[in-house]
């Protein structure tokens, strides 16, 4: 029977502190997000489409910057055939729920009986789910799921070439004069074994530096960027309700042309300031979310960083287009 690394237990077994920690935070903080994401989809549902607009113009003005690319991926979601991505996921969670509810009934059935070890008790588990599941619709939506996620990452990687371009052009330029500078230093600190790691640590420490320089001036761009167009939709908005507002206390004497933002400027007087107080805000605190918004949009934050590091340092077109072989 394979055994793990024991290196790997070792590293276990210290850090088991540290991770008890960590899930017990976890295990506070998720029913609250779960609560939280569940009233909000409540609202999502409920809420007319021209206050949804409103709200998400909003969000664009104060947290374009920060969540560049999550939002960049919701463009392309809504863009590129999002529906069949939604049926994935729906078919995902129906197969979820079956395997959870099969778990519970399984833990019901099973109280009462003598405790199993753990060993045992795991392949109980794995039991229960694969007949609880469907086989053919799981791998299906994970499939679909696949492709979908490298689409979205060739598209992302398009549209965020030249911040990955910035970042490897900025590390290209520092890398003579910076190895001029430290290779001394780190070949008078390292011991003579080690000299040969001298030239990856330059060239890493220095990626790693350009490419947190080269998104940080991708914040700054699509902070302004979302800012104005979540400010022209949230002037919109605004107008049109103001409009339907007016219709309505009128019984429909006054306002009956239809709003065009195209023909008219009263939409840029509110949504210009709302824009300003974003860009603003987001500056102000660097791009980085204050209390209770970094809770609130824990999660969200994690997708951006895992988006950020799929854009920077996955290889879509090998994975998509693989290279032939000769």
């Amino acid at each position: 029977m394979l055994q793990p690394p024991p290196r790997c237990v070792q590293c276990l077994k210290i850090s088991k502190p540290v991770l008890e920690v960590v899930v017990q935070i976890l295990r506070l903080l998720a029913p609250a997000l779960l609560y939280f994401y569940k009233f909000m989809y409540y609202l999502y549902l409920i809420i007319p489409a021209n206050e949804l607009r409103m709200m998400y113009g909003v969000a664009l003005c104060f947290f374009g910057g920060e969540f560049c690319a999550s939002i960049a991926a919701v463009e392309c979601f809504r863009r590129s055939g999002g529906d069949k991505l939604l049926l994935c996921l729906k078919d995902l969670g129906t197969n979820m729920h079956l395997a959870h509810q099969a778990s519970l009934e399984d833990d019901k059935a099973t109280s009462s009986q003598q405790q199993l070890s753990e060993q045992e008790w795991y392949k109980r588990k794995v039991g229960v789910v694969l007949k609880a599941v469907e086989p053919d619709v799981l791998v299906q939506a994970c499939a679909g799921l696949y492709q979908g996620f490298l689409g979205l990452m060739m598209a992302l990687k398009f549209k965020f070439a030249w911040t990955v371009a910035l970042a490897c052009s900025i590390a290209d330029l520092l890398r003579k004069p910076v190895a001029f500078l430290v290779t001394p230093c780190l070949a008078a600190m390292l011991p003579p074994d080690y000299h040969k790691w001298i030239n990856q640590i330059i060239n890493i420490s220095l990626k790693l530096m350009a490419v947190h320089l080269a998104w940080k001036l991708e914040e700054v761009v699509s902070a302004v960027q979302s800012g104005l167009l979540g400010g022209c939709l949230f002037g919109t908005g605004v107008v049109i309700l103001c409009q339907r507002g007016f219709s309505w206390a009128s019984c429909g004497r006054c306002c009956k042309k239809k709003f065009d933002p195209e023909t008219s400027y009263m939409d840029d007087v509110i949504g210009l300031p709302m824009a300003a107080a974003g860009i603003w805000f987001q500056l102000k605190h660097n791009f980085s979310l204050p209390f209770p918004f970094n809770l609130a949009l824990l999660p969200l934050t994690i997708v951006e960083e895992l988006l950020r590091f799929c854009i920077t340092w996955f290889p879509v077109q090998d994975t998509v287009l693989p290279a032939a072989r000769r």
